[in-house]
């Protein structure tokens, strides 16, 4: 048998590395697809919830505002007295009614909701405080990033005045909701998916090295029959050899460098050469 050690352990072993990081590799990468697909539903789902909640309240107010609209759409106290919570452009902010602010969900609550409220022109009538800023009714929907990296999602519709076929344009409403909560639970999803996913790859890694020695087993146990096979044929043709180059050691001793016949002359050539 060699001294020096098989080689095909070792590239077995290899081998089962290569298999385990393959299939490693695959598992991860249909992991993290999978996580990152729900994840955007997720987002997606929540994206959808707020266009609706911003939809309903401004079609709420939309038919609550309908028949108590001024007759002309300027900053005037009958406007003030439509939405109590509004600034009124050119005017300072009214005291917030703590009564109101305890006991009633207003869609005027800066904290929840910000509004602005435009004449047909596009002229700022009224907003929510802090929202007095300078701009024009979009169509439908806006999305705004401001100066501190806050996202706003903004939904605009048309205001009108009147009932049934009478209905005329008064102006434009907006409404706008922070996009924070929907960032905030994007942030707190990304961090939590990809620890989940660190966790997950290294189970995944166990289970990928355990799998492999599996497959791998058949072609260990032959290595090892083949090698043991090796060592039994070795021996057993090791024992006639000896016996052999003991007698034709002795031979030469006893008889001579050579040995009469062809067959004699080959054997005692061998044995010199082995000498």
């Amino acid at each position: 048998m060699s001294a020096h050690r098989s080689p095909a352990p070792a590239l077995l072993w290899r081998s089962r590395l290569r298999l385990a990081g393959l299939s490693l590799l695959v598992m991860g990468a249909i992991l993290y697809g999978a996580g990152f697909a729900m994840a955007r539903l997720l987002l997606q789902e929540q994206d959808a919830a707020l266009r609706r909640e911003l939809e309903t309240v401004a079609g709420t107010l939309h038919n609550s505002l309908k028949p108590s609209l001024p007759p002309v759409a300027v900053p005037s106290a009958a406007l003030a007295a439509v939405l109590p919570g509004l600034c009124l452009v050119g005017q300072a902010c009214p005291a917030a009614d703590a009564l109101i602010a305890r006991h009633a969900i207003s869609a005027a609550d800066p904290s929840r909701f910000q509004l602005r409220i435009f004449s047909p022109r596009g002229q700022l009538l009224a907003a929510s405080p802090g929202a007095l800023d300078s701009g024009r009714p979009e169509p439908e929907w806006q999305e705004q990033r401001l100066p501190g990296g806050e996202r706003l999602l903004r939904y605009s519709i048309h205001l009108h005045q009147g009932h049934g076929s009478g209905q005329q344009d008064w102006g434009f409403l907006q409404i706008s909701r922070s996009l924070a909560p929907l960032d905030a639970e994007a942030s707190r999803l990304w961090w939590l998916g990809h620890g989940v996913f660190a966790l997950a790859m290294a189970g995944m890694a166990l289970a990928s090295w355990w799998l492999a020695g599996l497959a791998m087993a058949p072609l260990l146990e032959a290595c090892r029959r083949q090698e043991q096979f090796s060592a039994d044929a070795a021996h057993e043709l090791r024992t006639p050899l000896a016996t052999l180059l003991a007698l034709l050691e002795a031979e030469r001793s006893g008889l001579g460098h050579s040995c009469p016949g062809p067959d004699g002359a080959w054997i005692s050539a061998a044995v010199l050469d082995r000498t």
